[in-house]
């Protein structure tokens, strides 16, 4: 102590940068203290954070004798402190008319940001009672709400309600610890358990947000690759985590969970915010929910490095926007839940209409058709709806079962789409090789479209060369790649001559149902876009989508 006090070169805190980051540095604070008011007073010494591992106060006299020396931090059980609250507070007594000298000395194995307060006996009173009744208020406030999302969730079942609680759970956990509350109602003796639990939760933090907007976001289906990278820095956060018990001293592994929290808080900002801007479902609630907690989170692991001063306001404000995001975020998913329930009630109805029309159309049936005759009836229109040379739907059986789609599409607020198909130089080949090879053509193209429509779809012939697909649940792009698949299929066509063989290509147009469109003009877009094929060269898919722009 005496090699401290008989240093040179002491600077102004003013003057330097006291936030330390997790250099594991040790700093050094001196102050000279004049008591003028004629008598001894006490004043209070205040240091914050609450996780700096080792605060150490001298008190030096006039007459340069040690008159207090006091052992603080997160180091210490936390009963062995002077007051039982979690910011140090070190009372120290200045003789009337005399000045005292002085020393703080800190150090810490995590981030050591310096924040000395010295207040006087009202003053302390005052904070205390206002800090205690703070943390208060946010621990209770956030365990209400937590239970009460708990309960939420057992009742729904929804998994990405219990996703999102155990973010909350884990944001809570770190909070206290910062907060210091967690340290004193917890674990008040284990100083290491402390510092372990800050840690884990740190980076487990990081994986279930990772996990929670991936989910709520739904990011798989609307921005897959976002959806992998966020997969796969939850599998690294949840290993870290784990690492994090056993190396919670280890300063690499301090430094690395700081970045994965400040990166994750900064990754999930970025993409809610692009969420918003693309018009992602939820993505605008999601964003007004997380968007402070995020940033006093990522405010507090960026002060925690080093990048700036140690501030009250940042300190305590993820409290507060902890309780505002457990608020809003229920809110936001109470409302998804409620959207799929009507969706589900909608889709029950629907099937309770289409069950109660078939049970009614089946009863009318059996009163009127013997066996026979039905057996009959739909012989007969099962032939009529077929195209006897390629042995798919006919034009009239292909315009009924659009229309039947287009009206399914319609109450299902779902996408429908149509390729218009039509063989390159079919006139060519009849005059060249004769009407027998054009009609083995299209018996082999009509093959080759039964092999490859499947479920839903429906296939058929319009006449001439010219067929129709038209695709239940498919948007146009998805659409278009089915038609590039059928134009390369129909590529590998060998159609067997006397010498040698024909190759048959096809060009395409394809086009997507809008509202209020009918199937002869969505059938017409598709038309367009095929006489764009032709133009551009035949053996080509073109989307109207690109014409129309």
């Amino acid at each position: 102590m005496n090699e401290i006090r008989g240093r040179e070169g002491w600077r102004a805190c003013r003057d330097i940068s006291l936030s330390r980051g997790y250099a594991q540095d040790v700093v050094w604070i001196r102050a000279t203290l004049q008591n003028d008011t004629g008598k001894n007073t006490t004043y209070y010494l205040e240091s914050t954070p609450t996780w700096i591992s080792k605060v150490t106060v001298y008190q030096f006299g006039s007459d340069g004798r040690l008159e207090f020396k006091r052992d603080y931090g997160a180091d210490l059980p936390f009963y062995d402190r002077d007051f039982a609250v979690p910011p140090v507070y070190a009372a120290l007594t200045l003789e009337g008319g005399r000045k005292n000298v002085i020393y703080v000395r800190l150090q810490s194995e995590g981030s050591l940001p310096v924040n000395l307060v010295l207040h006087s006996r009202k003053s302390f009173e005052k904070d205390r009672t206002f800090w205690s009744t703070f943390n208060g208020i946010i621990l209770g406030g956030v365990l209400l709400l937590v239970l009460y999302n708990l309960g939420i969730f057992w009742s729904l079942r929804d998994w990405d309600y219990l996703v999102y609680v155990i973010f909350t759970l884990w944001a809570a956990i770190f909070l206290g610890s910062v907060y210091g509350y967690s340290f004193q109602f917890f674990w008040p003796e284990s100083p290491d358990m402390h510092l372990r639990i800050t840690w884990v939760a740190v980076s487990l933090g990081s994986a279930t947000i990772y996990l929670f907007v991936r989910q709520f976001l739904n990011l798989k289906t609307y921005m897959p690759r976002t959806a992998l990278v966020f997969l796969g820095l939850f599998y690294v956060a949840v290993l870290t985590g784990i690492l994090s018990w056993p190396l919670a001293h280890n300063p690499l592994l301090q430094k690395v969970s700081n970045g994965m929290g400040v990166a994750a808080t900064a990754l999930v900002l970025s993409v809610s915010i692009y969420g918003v801007l693309r018009r992602l479902p939820g993505a605008r609630v999601f964003l007004a929910a997380l968007f402070f907690l995020l940033l006093s989170l990522m405010s507090i692991g960026l002060m925690n490095r080093g990048l700036f001063e140690f501030s009250e306001g940042v300190h305590r404000a993820s409290g507060v926007a902890l309780m505002m995001n457990l608020s809003l975020l229920s809110f936001a998913l109470a409302a998804k839940i409620r959207a799929i329930h009507r969706e589900k009630e909608r889709a029950e109805s629907r099937a309770r209409k289409i069950l109660e029309a078939s049970r009614d159309d089946l009863e009318r049936r059996v009163a009127r058709r013997t066996a026979e005759l039905e057996q009959a009836r739909q012989t007969a229109e099962y032939l009529a709806s077929i195209d006897v040379l390629t042995g798919i739907k006919n034009r009239r059986a292909l315009i009924d079962l659009g229309r039947v789609l287009l009206e399914r599409s319609s109450e299902a607020n779902t996408p429908l789409s149509a390729i218009l198909m039509d063989l390159d130089h079919f006139k060519e080949i009849n005059d060249s090789h004769g009407h027998g090879v054009g009609d083995t053509v299209l018996e082999a193209v009509g093959e080759l479209l039964t092999e490859l429509v499947e479920g839903h779809d429906v296939v058929g012939r319009l006449g001439g060369e010219e067929f129709l697909i038209i695709r239940a649940n498919g948007t146009e792009i998805v659409a278009a790649r089915f038609a590039e698949q059928v134009r390369r299929q129909i590529e590998m066509l060998n159609i067997p001559l006397e010498r040698g063989g024909l190759m048959v290509t096809a060009s395409f147009g394809v086009s997507e149902w809008i509202e209020g469109q009918s199937l002869e003009e969505l059938i017409e877009c598709a038309d367009r876009a095929l006489y764009c094929a032709k133009d551009r060269g035949r053996n080509r898919v073109v989307q109207f989508s690109e014409i129309r722009e």
